[in-house]
């Protein structure tokens, strides 16, 4: 009897799995509490939720710090808008909010845009387009590099991964607008709003964006699309103006005279080496290389589907590499290193999806040229993608999962941290979490307090997935002065060990 799996099937699997997957990384997070940044960014919609318990004047403090923070301090005034308004402003249970904020919109922004790419454009069916979404997921978040300050970290977590969400899903809102029938001035317009606000976030998604926009064009170009070119230009035009704006913020002068950066040159070979030294040595493990495999069978039979030809592979390779060095570049430039926890996170997610994206086309590229098209043919007609696997392509997958189940035991009962979900349930488990969060409580009480002068107790064995830093035994340290303008103290001060 010929065994064989359903295309559907495969998708509920992934579906739950991920689900299942989520529940302790976002259970771990009603444990969390802010820190550093969060204070010093969150003080004036805190203060205006104080003294009005107004929503409208909570959003105009945003809106005035954010412009504050533009002239003195940083310039990507779509992730400040975001950070300024960090859920503790409102309540410190409220925090417990960030890893739901940021996961949804990652998880949103990577289904999204590939529904868009591979169901709208490319015509495949969404079910394929689902399941390699959620299996690019997965690798993102349970492998994810520098958790804390991508997950649970509000000031780190909203300005990079959030915004990194954001910008696919503005992507996936380009494509769909690309692909509809008599997309009106409306929809054109609500694109190129959007797009301008995307051009106001971190510099890292933000040079990639538009890397994208190029080569976007580019293919519009080649294919001769004129009808596609001109709004995609307009759009382009309003998201350079958003970029711009960011890019030349008095702000930017003033942070960049506090930090050693590079040179650009230095900085884009400083990236280039980094593709090879970092995404390609540190980032390319075995769950890396079996998770690409799995979507290499998936992706053959995704391509039967389209009609597309996948010409010049070199380019898109080249764009491919390019495009993840220059999520690094910014960095560079500005701070000389990639040292931060969300910097390099950021990094990692631009390379797993850049790379799953250049497997699909080099497949693409293979079986369109040497496996499906006909003798002097210019191009292969679509053909219906297979309802279940079976055969060889049922097997290796099979093997795959098998193998990812051994490397994932043998890896985890060496290092309970390897993965995200795994993390976040031991710690669960053996109350360290639930410690922590009983320190933090009482600090609480003592910040709360009607005295004006605080002596915090020291944070013992935080979980490492929830502490990010700490205030000092100095009461002039940047960190002690923001938690005290927050909580409206004069002095604020760390224990003496």
């Amino acid at each position: 009897m010929k065994k064989s799996v359903k295309i559907r099937n495969v998708k509920v699997v992934l579906e739950v799995l991920y689900i299942l997957c989520l529940i302790p990384i976002l259970w771990i997070g009603h444990y969390n509490y802010p820190s550093a940044d969060d204070f010093g960014q969150g003080s004036a919609v805190h203060h205006a939720f104080l003294q009005t318990g107004s929503i409208g004047a909570c959003l105009q403090a945003a809106v005035a710090e954010t412009a504050r923070l533009y002239r003195v301090w940083i310039g990507y005034f779509t992730s400040m808008f975001f950070t300024v308004l960090q859920p503790a402003a409102f309540s410190e249970k409220a925090y417990a909010m960030t890893t739901y904020l940021v996961l949804f919109m990652l998880t949103a922004g990577v289904l999204f845009f590939g529904r868009a790419l591979f169901t709208k454009v490319l015509g495949i069916r969404k079910d394929y387009s689902m399941i390699a979404g959620l299996l690019i997921l997965l690798l993102m978040i349970e492998r994810l590099v520098g958790r804390n300050e991508a997950l649970y970290w509000y000031s780190g977590a909203i300005n990079y991964t959030f915004t990194l969400g954001l910008a696919l899903l503005f992507l996936g809102f380009l494509f769909t607008t690309l692909k509809k029938e008599k997309a009106g001035p409306v929809r054109w317009g609500l694109t190129a709003l959007f797009a301008f606000f995307c051009g106001g976030i971190n510099y890292l998604t933000a040079l990639t964006l538009l890397l994208v926009f190029v080569f976007l064009l580019a293919v519009l170009f080649y294919f001769k699309k004129p009808a596609e070119k001109k709004p995609v230009l307009l759009v382009f035009a309003f998201f350079l103006a958003g970029f711009m704006m960011s890019c030349l913020a008095p702000g930017n002068r003033v942070r960049g005279s506090a930090m050693q950066g590079m040179g650009a040159a230095e900085a884009i070979l400083a990236s280039l080496k980094g593709f090879v030294t970092v995404c390609l040595a540190e980032y390319t493990g075995w769950v890396q290389i079996l998770v690409f495999a799995m979507l290499g069978i998936l992706f053959w039979q995704m391509i039967r589907e389209t009609d597309f030809s996948f010409p010049l592979p070199g380019i898109a390779a080249l764009f491919a590499i390019g495009t993840s060095a220059a999520a690094m570049t910014p960095s560079y430039y500005s701070g000389g290193n990639i040292d931060a926890g969300r910097i390099r996170a950021t990094v990692y997610l631009h390379y797993i999806l850049l790379m799953s994206l250049l497997l699909f086309y080099v497949l693409g590229y293979l079986q369109k040229r040497f496996f499906l098209r006909e003798k002097g043919a210019e191009n292969t007609p679509a053909q219906p993608a297979a309802e279940e696997l079976h055969g060889k392509p049922l097997a290796a997958l099979v093997l795959l999962c098998a193998l990812f189940l051994a490397g994932g035991l043998f890896s985890t009962m060496k290092n309970p941290a390897y993965f995200t979900s795994v993390e976040a349930f031991r710690d669960i488990r053996n109350g360290k979490a639930k410690v922590y969060a009983g320190q933090m409580e009482e600090r609480l009480q003592i910040l709360h307090s009607e005295e004006k002068d605080v002596v915090l107790p020291r944070i013992e064995n935080a979980p490492d997935l929830l502490f990010f830093t700490d205030i000092m035994s100095d009461e002039t340290d940047w960190t002690n002065e923001s938690m005290a303008r927050f909580y409206d103290k004069n002095t604020v001060r760390l224990e003496e060990p």
